[in-house]
């Protein structure tokens, strides 16, 4: 299906609380400047994290249709209104069938935000607005949101990207973390609200390596074995060479998507494997 350059990390930790079959498989697709991220939890629910740009809709369909899931999606979470996480979307939702929507409470009215819920609206999809602390069971997984808090407003959070769905996927020794595009005031106010509740094997890292991301006190906090920059070609010349040196003095290992490709992570609470294409 793939023609795959495999790595395979060995974590040899202390056995974990999850089953050898309770695997997580995270699939950090190439969309350029953008996040479209598919998680394929252990019993076969599929989420699919944002979608990249209006162009990119079509490779995220075709990348899970060579998954074998061509037909359905358990889950579409939208972590904020920014084109280049809800554009793809649009067309996805016209080509699958889509079980349910989580989004974050905070929007900006977009034009193709607003395209994204009309078409969820009209396609009659239940809708979840999620928040920190909630805690949803997936297959046999725990997925906390860590990010935004509730009851606040757009311009308290500093725009969509402070009020993006940031979440952490518990898997033993292996747990993933997701932090959208957060800015460096919001990763910091994370830390002081999780403290090392925030440690994670794998970092999904912030805001395509923007130099109002990851900083080092978050970095520091986190103790990721792994992370992944999803990036590409933009106006603003994203990612920040600083920010991209600081995550790697923090992290052993860090993927990008424009020098990778499509990047596949698998764990199962005390392995990993990495796979790059």
């Amino acid at each position: 299906m793939f023609n795959k350059c495999k790595y395979i990390i060995i974590c040899l930790i202390v056995s974990a609380a999850v089953s050898a079959a309770d695997e997580l498989t995270a699939h950090f697709l190439n969309v350029g400047h953008g996040d479209a991220i598919i998680l394929q939890f252990p019993q076969g629910t599929v989420m699919l994290v944002d979608g990249g740009m209006p162009e990119y809709g079509e490779k995220v369909v075709d990348y899970l249709s060579d998954l074998g899931l061509s037909h359905y999606l358990d889950y579409i979470m939208l972590t904020h209104s920014h084109d280049d996480h809800v554009g793809g979307l649009n067309f996805i939702l016209q080509n699958l069938t889509v079980g349910k929507v989580l989004l974050s409470e905070y929007s900006e009215p977009t034009e193709l935000y607003q395209r994204f819920i009309f078409l969820v609206d009209s396609l009659q999809i239940p809708q979840r607005i999620v928040s920190r602390g909630d805690v949803l069971e997936i297959d046999s997984l725990n997925m906390e949101i860590i990010n935004p808090p509730a009851g606040k407003t757009l311009e308290a959070l500093r725009g969509p990207n402070g009020a993006s769905i940031a979440m952490k996927i518990d898997i033993g020794e292996t747990d993933m973390l997701f932090m959208a595009d957060v800015d460096k005031m919001t990763d910091m106010e994370i830390v002081n609200e999780y403290g090392k509740g925030l440690e994670a094997a794998v970092l999904k890292a912030a805001h395509h390596g923007s130099g109002v991301s990851s900083t080092r006190f978050f970095l520091d906090a986190v103790k990721a074995k792994i992370a992944v920059v999803s990036t590409g070609a933009s106006e603003w010349n994203y990612p920040s060479e600083e920010t991209m040196e600081r995550i790697k003095r923090y992290v052993p290992e860090v993927y990008r998507t424009d020098e990778a490709g499509d990047i596949i992570i698998t764990v199962d609470g005390e392995n990993i494997t990495v796979e790059t294409q």
